[in-house]
Parts: C-alpha cells; structure tokens; sequence
C-alpha cells in the first residue's frame, strides 16, 4: 500500500541571486578547510599503517593450541582451531525460548524488524520565464519491515502515516558460557 503527496516550492530570482553570493563567499573557507582535513588524514593513514606493519612483525605463530609456552606470554600470537562450547544447553531465547538448532554452538542471535511506514522524497526543478524556479517534491509512503524505529513525526505527512515510537522486543545476542 502506497501513496505519495506533492509540494510545491517557490524560489524567486533575488533568492536565488542572494544564494549564490553566499556560496561564492564561502566557497573558498571550504576548500582551505576541505584541503586541511585531507592532509590530516592521509597523515594519519600513513601513523596507522606504520603501526599496522610493527605489529604484524611481532605477532608468533602457534601451530600447538594444547601447550601453554610461558615464554610467549605478552607476546601478541596467531593460532587457528575449531571453537566449540562444552554445553550449549545454557544457550536459550530467555523471552522466545528458542534454542540453536546445532550442539556446541557459541552464539545465539535473535534479530528483531518492525513492520512500519517508510517516506521517500523525489524533487524536480523547474524554471520559470522570470528567472524564479519552481521546486515539485513527491513523497511516497509505503510500509516495509525495518530493524530499527522510523520517527514518523518528521514525516511530511505524518498524520496518517504513524509509527510505534519503540520495538517491543529488541535485537540482542546470547553466547555460551565455556
């Protein structure tokens, strides 16, 4: 179920004239500004992958998972193996009760979406003969199944297209213990 609702905006030419001034005055504060950040942070990037490499040089391989080394310990290591939890009986939806489908899963997830209304925007300018322009801007309304709440308050047509202004049930993630 979908609708739309259109608004017209009227922009005359010294609106439009005055518009330009200011973005010709503050085209050049953007550009230094816009520059200065730039720099910032390729400086950055060039720290962090700097850090990255050091790092990757100190990490030690450990190819037996089952033996405690003392000498490595504070020494950042790399291992692989296959994870598995003791019980997974512990794992449980405390509001659902659902349980994983698998033994000795690690993680249980429950992801929550709100069937809600949803606007879109599509806006077209037209000019007029006398320098003005006229600015068409439809909103569309149509209900989709989101996992977060949509503010239907900010809507151009919010009266009769209303949210819940909570989910009743959140996302959340349960992990075995062991």
């Amino acid at each position: 179920m979908a609708d739309t609702v259109t608004r017209i905006n009227h922009q005359s030419y010294g609106s439009r004239v005055s518009s330009a001034c200011c973005a010709i005055l503050f085209c050049p504060i953007f550009v230094v500004l816009g520059s200065w950040l730039l720099i910032w942070n390729e400086g950055f990037s060039v720290h962090q992958h700097k850090a990255l490499t050091e790092g990757s040089k100190l990490v030690v391989d450990v190819t037996d998972v089952d033996v405690i080394d003392p000498s490595l310990n504070g020494v950042p290591i790399h291992f692989t193996g296959l994870a598995t939890a003791k019980e997974s009986s512990d794992l449980v939806d405390p509001i659902f009760g659902v349980t994983p489908s698998s033994e000795g899963a690690l993680k249980l997830k429950r992801h929550v979406e709100m069937y809600q209304w949803t606007e879109s925007s599509h806006s077209e300018t037209r000019k007029n003969r006398d320098g003005s322009e006229d600015t068409y801007t439809t909103y569309s309304y149509s209900t989709e199944w989101k996992d977060h709440v949509i503010s239907s308050s900010s809507f151009q047509e919010s009266w009769n297209h209303e949210n819940p202004h909570h989910m009743r049930f959140d996302s959340d993630t349960f992990t075995a213990d062991g």
